[in-house]
């Protein structure tokens, strides 16, 4: 007590409130901990605490940043001899507002982990132009009560906690004006914390390099990793990462090294258009006029059909289909969010890392995609979804590109809408249906593409139909009902008189975690692709080779035979084949060849694992020559892409010599 009491008390309080903060953060931990208890199996208890530590490590990071100004602010009343309450309150109110954010941060983290498989990010913002839509669907989904309880509650404990400090630390202010310890002690102490606050924000003592996001994977064990990392360092990392200038356009590589390593890919050989993976597709064959139907599942993850292994029997549909139709095996997504997979599936190209690729200044160009494309054959032309249009600027990017008629939230009646995500999948199929005959009544062949939403949070399984769910877990219960739904809209189409000359694709617009081994969740990218058509595809044909949804634009054209000139950075995958398949989540770049996972956090840590084998161990030393081959291919795909989006190259190719877009 008696070296308590040598220490300023402004240092006491700001020492206290530290560790008030951290025991806040160690909490939160705790809770992830206990919603993903799961994953800590047969982990060693050795592991646990080292991630426990770890996480110390980062939340001292996160609380230096916060105490840094106060202390300095406090440290320089104290030289001056400042004394009175309002200058203290000042200081206070400073700590008090950061903490709290913070702590909002932890919070929403969890549910946030437990969905996306990853600490939050600058992309939990990507909807911020949306805040009602938003803040609607996280109030209907009741999941996300006690979450919100549990950050009420444990700010109400933070704030009387802190006020009790502050009655201690103000007081004595208010009793006396004399200090306990002269300018010259004060002095030592602004030297020796300022010393230690610096350590803290550091992360580490190593003068090479701050502590980063690599510096939490210690182990061979996927969620551990995770643990030791504080969201709000993860959230201002990616923050000030999207401010950085030479962030604009990420130099992942040499451009005319990117250029050339593309077109070598995909044997490109063409000289005459503007675009640099321009080149004219060889469908062979007399072309068809097959009509088109892409249904992008919400969240319909491999894991979840029994196909793939799942022993709940949750999607009886969707394995029938498999059995007589043609399916990918190894078929992925190109990101983890729903505009990555409608962007990608409708135009061959990858989002490129947490940039939304159908807002900003760059998504206001021509984009080639098989909707324009199929229109300039003379498709009719349609995009059905069951919530509000304008998120995620669906409706504004795809009218631009070549879809004739959206159907969403607007054209439904008001007694279907159940949530803020709209109406249910059954009631979509249905409104698709009759869209669909609308525009057979053109004479025209037409290309409808469906957005499902169910299988997302809020869970709301319709009553009122002829399905009853096998189970009363509302997540197995829900993808019980989409597929219902898919059976539903089948048998409705087999009534019509398009249905023979139809073809149809299910796939995801991403997966979602289940089991993950790996900072870059895997079976939240690894999806499956039915193309069901009854005139074309007689008996069942199940694909191994590598896919993606940047590939399904150029494989359909080459199932209809229909002459192109593919500029995007998929392929047909029936008539050629991949060495890779890649793909982003937020901050994480991926790539996949039959056997080996590889991931990449911009400018940091790089890992390769052996996922067939559903390996844990990193073992990148032992494969060097093959990461660097996918490192290579990855980051070319995404500079060329970058490339094309700055010169405006995205669009239908014209000729080197004309330099207006080409619109379809």
């Amino acid at each position: 007590m008696k070296l308590w009491k040598r220490i300023p008390q402004h240092v006491q309080f700001l020492l206290t409130v530290y560790a008030l903060g951290m025991l806040c953060f160690s909490l939160i931990r705790l809770v992830l901990v206990g919603v993903n208890l799961r994953q800590l199996q047969g982990i060693p208890a050795d592991v646990v605490i080292s991630a426990f530590v770890m996480g110390l490590r980062f939340d001292t990071v996160v609380s230096g940043y916060i105490l840094i100004l106060p202390f300095l602010y406090f440290t320089l009343l104290a030289l001056l001899r400042i004394r009175n309450r309002i200058t203290v309150l000042v200081g206070v109110a400073s700590v008090a507002v950061l903490y709290s954010l913070s702590l909002l941060i932890c919070v929403a983290d969890v549910p946030y982990f437990n969905y996306f498989n990853s600490r939050l990010t600058i992309n939990v913002l990507s909807w911020i132009d949306s805040p009602g839509f938003m803040m609607k669907m996280l109030m209907q989904d009741t999941t996300y009560y006690p979450f919100v309880l549990g950050f009420l509650l444990l700010l109400a404990a933070y704030w009387y906690a802190l006020r009790k400090l502050v009655k201690n630390f103000i007081d004595p202010v208010a009793e006396t004006t004399s200090y306990q310890v002269g300018r010259g002690a004060i002095a030592g102490w602004w030297i020796f914390l300022t010393l230690l606050l610096f350590i803290g924000i550091r992360g580490r003592v190593s003068e090479k390099s701050p502590i980063r996001w690599g510096t939490a994977f210690f182990s061979t064990y996927q969620f551990p990793n995770q643990m030791g990392l504080n969201p709000v360092f993860t959230f201002l990392e990616s923050w000030l990462e999207s401010l950085k200038p030479e962030n604009i356009d990420i130099a992942f590589i040499s451009e005319s090294d990117a250029i050339r390593t593309v077109r070598r890919e995909f044997k490109i050989q063409d000289t005459v258009f503007r675009s640099p993976i321009a080149r004219t597709a060889r469908t062979g064959g007399q072309p068809e006029r097959h009509n088109v139907v892409i249904v992008l599942l919400e969240s319909m993850a491999s894991w979840k059909l029994s196909h793939f292994g799942n022993p709940d029997s949750l999607t009886p549909v969707l394995d029938s289909l498999i059995g007589c139709s043609l399916s990918f095996d190894n078929f992925y997504s190109a990101g983890i969010h729903t505009y990555n997979g409608v962007y990608s599936t409708l135009f061959g190209f990858p989002g490129i890392l947490s940039r939304h690729p159908m807002k900003g200044a760059r998504s206001m160009q021509s984009f080639t995609g098989i909707g324009g494309e199929l229109r300039s054959h003379g498709y009719a032309t349609a995009f059905v979804c069951t919530h509000d249009e304008q998120f995620d600027n669906m409706a504004g990017f795809l009218s631009a590109n070549g879809y004739e008629c959206i159907i969403s939230q607007k054209d439904y009646p008001s007694g279907e809408i159940k949530s803020t995500l709209g109406v249910p999948d059954h009631v979509m199929f249905e409104k698709g249906i009759e869209t669909i005959n609308d525009m057979q009544k053109t004479g025209k062949p037409f290309f409808a593409a469906m957005l499902s939403a169910s299988d997302h949070g809020p869970y709301i399984v319709p009553s009122g139909i002829p399905f009853t769910p096998r189970h009363s877990d509302v997540h197995k219960a829900i993808i019980e009902y989409v597929d219902w739904s898919i059976g539903h809209f089948l048998r409705l189409a087999a009534q019509q008189p398009w249905y023979a000359n139809t073809i149809f694709v299910f796939l995801a617009d991403h997966g979602g975690v289940h089991d993950s081994r790996y900072v870059l969740p895997l079976e939240y990218l690894h999806i499956p692709c039915i193309i069901h058509a009854p005139s074309i595809i007689k008996t069942p044909v199940q694909i191994a080779g590598l896919a993606g949804q940047i590939d399904l634009y150029p494989t359909i054209m080459g199932l209809l035979h229909q002459p192109f000139v593919n500029n995007t950075m998929g392929v047909d995958v029936l008539n050629d084949s991949r060495r890779f398949i890649f793909f982003n989540a937020d901050d994480k770049l991926g790539c996949v060849d039959q056997e080996y996972l590889w991931i990449s956090k911009l400018g940091d840590k790089e890992l390769l694992y052996r996922y067939r084998d559903a390996g844990a161990v990193e073992c990148l030393s032992i494969h060097q020559n093959l990461s660097e081959r996918m490192k290579a291919y990855t980051y070319s795909m995404l500079e060329v892409t970058q490339s094309m989006l700055r010169t405006k190259t995205m669009g239908f190719p014209v000729g080197k010599g004309n330099q207006g877009a080409a619109n379809r």
